[in-house]
């Protein structure tokens, strides 16, 4: 990722700005166990460019582009949403030095059609720059040996705990991007959490959905993906909607969101969803309850249960209403008669 533009003062400030309490945050402000300001405050002064010169020659190497420039903006970061819980300043960074012996453990795992980047991997935790001074058994990591053509180090996150391989991105720049992203996500359903981002992102659904209703489903999933990163509502339903219409039921979990508790897309949505349910309960396989993923009412659960057990039976028919649905039960008539493409049109 090419750092050359990016203005990180205006990433950091509006990251403070949109900041509010996540549930987790106001929870701990209401039992008195933290003050508001020591939450509040995310960033730092920023470093002179005298103290990252004192720090790349203390650590023998020039700082990748993307860190050194969030230094000299930010000399330093609190991420309270992610394991790793704070980023620390340019004199407080240091290399890791593989103190846990995991250097060992995955070179002995490489086989003769390692890749490279697994290979990579095996030598990182002897190269690597820790950044964080807080977190939760995680570690941050910066690794000079893993580089692209734009001189920016890859950046790996070690979950102590959880026993499973790093979390790679390809920069440090790349890796506050994503932070970004989960701290919107974090605090989606909370209704005071509005901003410019939460509406430009809400714009982008309410766009793809007119780029899906188009036919131009590779330019909507696209635009979900993003919002779907950020947490914003409506994004997973029809990120979902996408996939049953491009790879049929069966493949993957058949999901819409909260798209499914909407009266509107109940007789739409959840015949799909029942399909995907009935077939995954074949003879021999445990059966599972047929669940909607999302709190609904009453009317809402009884309709859901009919239109299962019609599925299930083999009786079901969609009938939609009004002139669409007098079109499709025309299509399905002229089809039994053999003109497929007569239905189509």
């Amino acid at each position: 990722m090419n750092d050359n533009g990016f203005d990180w003062g205006t990433f950091l400030r509006r990251w403070q700005d949109e900041w509010v309490p996540s549930e987790d945050e106001a929870m701990e402000l209401a039992e008195g166990d933290t003050a508001l300001a020591d939450l509040a405050a995310l960033g730092a002064p920023p470093a002179s460019e005298a103290e990252v010169a004192d720090a790349e020659r203390r650590l023998g190497t020039r700082l990748p582009s993307s860190y050194r420039a969030f230094l000299l903006t930010s000399n330093g970061w609190r991420l309270r949403d992610d394991s790793i819980h704070q980023l620390g300043a340019a004199h407080e960074i240091g290399w890791f030095g593989d103190p846990f012996g995991m250097t060992p453990m995955y070179r002995e795992s490489l086989g003769e059609r390692a890749t490279e980047q697994e290979v990579l991997l095996a030598g990182m935790w002897e190269r690597a720059l820790q950044l964080e001074t807080d977190s939760d058994m995680s570690y941050a990591l910066l690794d000079p040996g893993d580089t692209d053509d734009d001189g920016e180090w890859a950046l790996y996150v070690y979950h102590g705990w959880g026993g499973e391989y790093p979390t790679r991105y390809p920069s440090f720049r790349a890796y506050m991007q994503r932070r970004y992203e989960s701290f919107h996500a974090e605090r989606a359903q909370l209704p005071e959490f509005v901003n410019d981002t939460t509406r430009a992102r809400d714009a982008d659904v309410a766009r793809a959905r007119e780029e899906a209703l188009s036919g131009r489903w590779e330019a909507a999933r696209e635009l979900l993906d993003v919002a779907r990163r950020y947490g914003r509502p409506g994004a997973w339903g029809m990120l979902g909607q996408l996939d049953v219409l491009a790879q049929g039921v069966g493949h993957g979990r058949t999901y819409f969101g909260g798209l499914v508790a909407d009266p509107r897309c109940t007789d739409e949505l959840v015949p799909v969803m029942a399909l995907a349910h009935v077939r995954d309960s074949l003879p021999g396989r445990t059966e599972r309850p047929f669940v909607l993923g999302v709190e609904t009412d009453d009317g809402i659960r009884a309709a859901a249960d009919a239109i299962h057990a019609h599925v299930g039976d083999g009786s079901y028919r969609y009938a939609p209403g009004g002139d669409f649905g007098r079109a499709v039960a025309g299509a399905r008539e002229v089809a039994r008669w053999g003109d497929t493409d007569g239905a189509w049109r």
